[in-house]
This record gives C-alpha cells, sequence and structure tokens, in this order.
C-alpha cells in the first residue's frame, strides 16, 4: 500500500544504516531505480554522520564519568572502557524501553530478553527480520531510529576504538619482534665472531708449535 510520511522515513533510515529488516522494501520499478541511487548516497553519508555521532557521545559519556569519580580519562584503555560501558548502558535502555511499548500492532508481546536480542541485532546492524516495529508502530519506529543514531554510533565507534588498540599492539609487538630479532642476530654474530677468533687462536698455537719444534730439531742436529 501506499507509505506514510514516517514510514518512508524509516525505511529510508534502515537502507541507510543497512539494517533492512524486511518489512519495507521497494516493489515497483521506479522505486526500485530510486532504491540503488539512494544507497550509493545514503549509506556513505549515514556511517560518517554515526562515526561523529558515536565520537559526540563517547566524549559526552567520559565526561559524566570523569565527573562522578573525579578523575581525567584520557588513556587509550579509559576510552574502551567507557565506550563499552555506553554500548552496555544503551543495550538495557533501548531494551526497557521496547520491552514496555508492547504489544505492537499486529505483532505478538515481545519479552525483555526478546527486546534485548532485537536491540542487540539492530546496532549490529545485522537485522535479520523476525523482530522488527511492525508497520503500525510508529512509536517503536521512532525509538528505533533513535537506536540507529545511538546504538550504531556507539558500537561503532567502539569497534574503531577496539582496532585502533589492536594496531597499537600489532605495532608494539612488531617492534619487540624486532627487537629480538636484532639482538639474535647481534649474538650470532658475537658467536661467529668468537668462534673464529678461537679458531685463529688454535692455529697460531699450532704454527707456534711447529716453530718451537722445528728449533728443537735444528739445535739438536747441530
Amino acid at each position: 500500500g501506499v507509505w506514510e510520511w514516517w514510514s518512508a522515513t524509516y525505511f529510508c533510515a534502515t537502507v541507510a544504516t543497512t539494517v533492512g529488516y524486511g518489512t519495507f522494501a521497494p516493489i515497483t520499478p521506479a522505486s526500485m531505480a530510486f532504491f540503488i541511487v539512494y544507497c550509493f548516497v545514503s549509506v556513505p553519508v549515514m556511517g560518517a554522520a554515526l562515526d561523529a555521532v558515536g565520537r559526540l557521545l563517547l566524549l559526552l559519556f567520559m565526561l559524566a564519568a570523569s565527573c562522578v569519580s573525579k578523575r581525567r580519562l584520557k588513556s587509550h584503555k579509559a576510552e574502551t572502557r567507557s565506550g563499552v560501558g555506553l554500548l552496555c548502558l544503551t543495550v538495557v535502555v533501548f531494551a526497557v524501553a521496547f520491552w514496555n511499548l508492547q504489544p505492537q500492532e499486529g505483532t505478538r508481546e515481545w519479552s525483555l530478553p526478546e527486546s534485548i536480542y532485537f536491540v542487540w541485532i539492530t546496532l549490529t546492524t545485522i537485522g535479520f527480520g523476525e523482530y522488527a516495529p511492525s508497520p503500525g508502530a510508529t512509536r517503536a519506529q521512532v525509538l528505533t531510529v533513535c537506536l540507529f543514531f545511538v546504538g550504531i554510533a556507539s558500537a561503532g565507534f567502539l569497534v574503531t576504538t577496539l582496532g585502533e588498540g589492536e594496531t597499537r599492539t600489532a605495532a608494539t609487538f612488531k617492534h619487540v619482534v624486532q627487537h629480538a630479532v636484532a639482538e639474535a642476530e647481534h649474538a650470532m654474530a658475537e658467536a661467529e665472531a668468537a668462534r673464529k677468533e678461537r679458531r685463529a687462536r688454535r692455529k697460531a698455537e699450532k704454527e707456534a708449535a711447529a716453530a718451537a719444534a722445528a728449533v728443537a730439531d735444528v739445535a739438536e742436529a747441530g
């Protein structure tokens, strides 16, 4: 049927975030053609927007945590912990909110674990579609769009932060390995030099002994 304004907005948001529950989809050739063009524009723009929102949310969360703990949180570890805390808080708050919105029009009532599951598959952009706001549930759709900007942004920035941490760890590990290899090569070079020195010393000792023997032979012959 004909979509209402908010339903169309909700569909655009699910496409731009690549969640795509499947409850709304284009069916006419013109809408399909528009959908293809819209994807090329909306997905990268939404990605940049969610990254900015995620950074802002994490900053606000870290400022709040700093005020509570009365300590300045600047380290990468503190940033990662804040990201995990923000993500967990997002899951709990939105899961309880969706649970309180039940039952939705045309669907069975979700339990709290099912609401948590829905929030999780949404903020990870998996969106299987077995759980999704029904077409007539405007409040649930509005809450879902809010979840896009808060949950997906928080999860995406946390993944980025963890990736940066792994990059730092990999760089540190590489430095340690390179240092260990250099030390091993230096030790091998020293051992080889010591072996050459011992061989040269033994050769000199043999030559000295041979010379002494030759002198002794000459003396006995004389």
